[in-house]
């Protein structure tokens, strides 16, 4: 019933597997770097790993760009049959404009933190609009369960960006001592293993929906 969301949906999906390659590439590199670091012979390990973070770097540099261009694409196409998806894709040519003027404005670092922020909020954006087109698609369809798991989705990710607010403003506004930096720190770990656990719901969500779209 919807061609175009089920083959924007797909490529949405794989720019979002692009994206978590990228995350295993970066892991990789920071194991080299502390192996480089506690290894004895110095000059030859750590020619290597200047080397093999060279040729990681280019890989996830490539594959970051693929998986961008291959959002753009199945945005544009999912958006033919739902407007969440056009709202979604108006965000993200916002956020590549903001993404300009920061790299203009990078002497300024209060300008530029503010703009940083608003293509956070624009990122999280753009996540909420495509689970809702996709719960808009399901409402159609009469799948209660992927509306439910959007709905759920969707306020997850609300929690993890307010915790990632909560602990940034622990760590700048409040008094800089021993406590209140171990309890940002631990906030910060706390979001981010959340962050790592929306990402990977999200692509199974993402996957769901193919899915019911196929049937």
């Amino acid at each position: 019933m919807f061609p175009n969301a089920l083959d924007g949906i797909k490529k949405i999906r794989t720019a979002e597997l692009l994206v978590l390659i990228t995350a295993v590439i970066a892991l990789v590199l920071g194991g080299l770097t502390l192996g480089a670091g506690r290894s004895n012979n110095t000059d030859v390990i750590n020619g290597a790993t200047v080397a093999g973070a060279g040729v990681l770097g280019v890989i996830s540099a490539v594959l970051l760009l693929v998986a961008f261009i291959l959002d753009l694409i199945g945005l544009s196409r999912a958006s033919k049959d739902e407007k969440s998806f056009k709202n979604a894709l108006m965000l993200t040519l916002a956020g590549i404009v903001l993404s300009v003027v920061t790299g203009a404005l990078t002497k300024n670092a209060t300008v530029s933190a503010i703009i940083s922020t608003v293509n956070d909020l624009i990122s999280v954006a753009v996540f909420v609009m495509v689970v809702r087109g996709i719960m808009n698609l399901a409402g159609k369809l009469d799948r209660e369960d992927i509306q439910k798991k959007g709905a759920g989705l969707i306020k997850t990710m609300a929690a993890v960006y307010v915790l990632g607010i909560i602990a940034a403003l622990v760590a700048t506004l409040l008094q800089r001592n021993q406590t209140t930096l171990t309890i940002a720190g631990i906030l910060l770990i706390v979001s981010g293993v959340l962050e790592i656990i929306v990402f990977l719901t999200y692509f199974g969500y993402l996957g769901k929906a193919v899915k019911m779209l196929e049937k």
